[in-house]
């Protein structure tokens, strides 16, 4: 009875170990789709990807946890803050032209896909051998880039290398949801 017990236990793990990875499981949970987030967007701002026209929503880009400890009451109390800014879903494994059109103004931003060190790092740290074989060989480790759109350096024609820098877009964001 305990053999039996610790080869079904043994089969459960391998199993795991052999069929999970980060990005897989993360292609699974978000459909096939990740945000790429638009920095400054007006309110106007319509937006297609490869002629398909896409909903704007609001997504998470940042989230923060603060932790206050009271003397008083000698009790530690966590808040989670997310941070949500508007986004587009959009396929990520597949390059594509992302339309922008504001105020009778129009531009197309190219995006590529790209290896998201996230998930790199999330196999390194769980699966190391088969979770960077199976996310390489179903694409599922790669995120559009560039992933945060500097809208009104793209509607001014600004290619990519001349935007503001991606963590800058990302810190700007924060401090401007802080502030309202």
């Amino acid at each position: 009875m305990k053999m039996k017990t610790l080869i079904y236990s043994l089969l459960s793990i391998s199993s795991l170990a052999l069929l999970s990875s980060c990005g897989t499981i993360a292609g699974a949970l978000t459909k096939g789709v990740r945000p790429v987030f638009l920095i400054d967007a007006p309110e106007d701002l319509v937006v297609s990807f490869d002629g398909k026209s896409k909903d704007i929503t609001l997504e998470v880009f940042a989230s923060t946890s603060n932790s206050y400890h009271s003397n008083l009451s000698n009790t530690t109390t966590t808040t989670n803050v997310n941070y949500l800014t508007s986004a587009v879903k959009l396929p990520y494994k597949n390059k594509g032209a992302l339309q922008l059109n504001s105020a009778g103004a129009s531009t197309n931003v190219e995006l590529k896909p790209k290896g998201q060190r996230a998930i790199w790092w999330g196999n390194f740290l769980f699966f190391p051998i088969t979770g960077h074989i199976l996310d390489a060989v179903t694409d599922n480790n790669k995120t559009l880039f560039p992933r945060y759109i500097d809208v009104p350096a793209a509607m001014a024609g600004k290619p990519v290398k001349e935007w503001r820098s991606q963590g800058k877009m990302k810190r700007m964001e924060k401090k401007s949801i802080k502030r309202s």
